[in-house]
């Protein structure tokens, strides 16, 4: 029997991997700071708790009746590695889907799993336009004179998505401060990456509510509301109409809504 460190499980969730009844499994600690994070208690590794194989392996066992997936969250789950072998190995000989969900900024780890057959679904948070490296570092709570590096590198990640042909969910949080325009842009590097990879089918964009919460770090994110999530189905459907993507929006109140 071995250990591994993690923050949380939960043992059924039917909205973190669209179309796949899912176990979800939260790694402590993250790499970037965004300031709107809700999940700053994982991030800061707050929240770490040791949990066996032992019991992962019979858990994923008994719930192949009612669960398809083992999604993977944090915090940034890719800063632990040899953890996400070991879930997703276990997970694989249970016959379910694997899941990750990465800020994209270790295509290493993620080219490691998909080439070792561990991993069947990306999902990459794209947090402003990939082109704007000053708005994507208020986001990210990361210093301007990396972020050139830091974008190349989530950019790297979603190629080897698609390269490898697996199911990539890519999808932006509509926080405070990003604008129609932003998100457009976003949507067009979406589209451009689907059209040159030939893969409607595999890739899906998602609008994401944002909602306050007493655990964001900054102030300022704390005090706003949530998005509106007739304005977010707007937005998607119009972005729908103008690159012919697969579009959801994931809201609390609403769920996950197809456009």
């Amino acid at each position: 029997m071995g250990k591994l460190l993690i923050s949380e499980i939960r043992e059924l969730s039917l909205i973190d991997v669209i179309g796949h009844p899912s176990i979800v499994i939260w790694l402590p600690y993250c790499n970037f700071r965004c300031p709107w994070c809700q999940n700053i208690p994982i991030v800061d590794g707050e929240i770490v708790k040791e949990v066996s194989t032992d019991y992962l392996q019979e858990l994923f066992s008994s719930a192949r009746s009612f669960v398809e997936c083992v999604h993977i969250t944090g915090g940034e789950p890719t800063l632990h590695k040899e953890t996400l072998k070991i879930i997703y190995g276990m997970a694989k000989e249970s016959n379910l889907i694997t899941s990750l969900d990465t800020n994209g900024s270790n295509p290493d780890v993620v080219d490691e799993l998909i080439r070792k057959r561990l991993l069947d679904h990306l999902a990459l948070d794209i947090k402003a336009p990939l082109n704007d490296i000053t708005l994507y570092s208020k986001v990210t709570g990361l210093p301007l004179h990396i972020m050139n590096n830091v974008i190349k590198r989530i950019k790297r990640t979603v190629e080897i998505a698609f390269e490898n042909k697996i199911e990539i969910e890519l999808r932006t949080t509509l926080i405070p401060g990003l604008s129609v325009n932003d998100i457009d842009a976003i949507a067009r590097y979406v589209s451009r990456m689907v059209n040159e990879y030939n893969n409607y089918e595999k890739c899906i964009y998602v609008l994401q509510q944002f909602i306050p919460s007493e655990t964001i770090r900054d102030p300022y994110y704390k005090k706003q509301k949530p998005t509106s999530a007739d304005d977010m189905v707007k937005m998607a459907q119009l972005i729908k109409e103008k690159y012919n993507l697969r579009v959801y929006v994931r809201s609390l109140d609403k769920g996950i809504i197809r456009l």
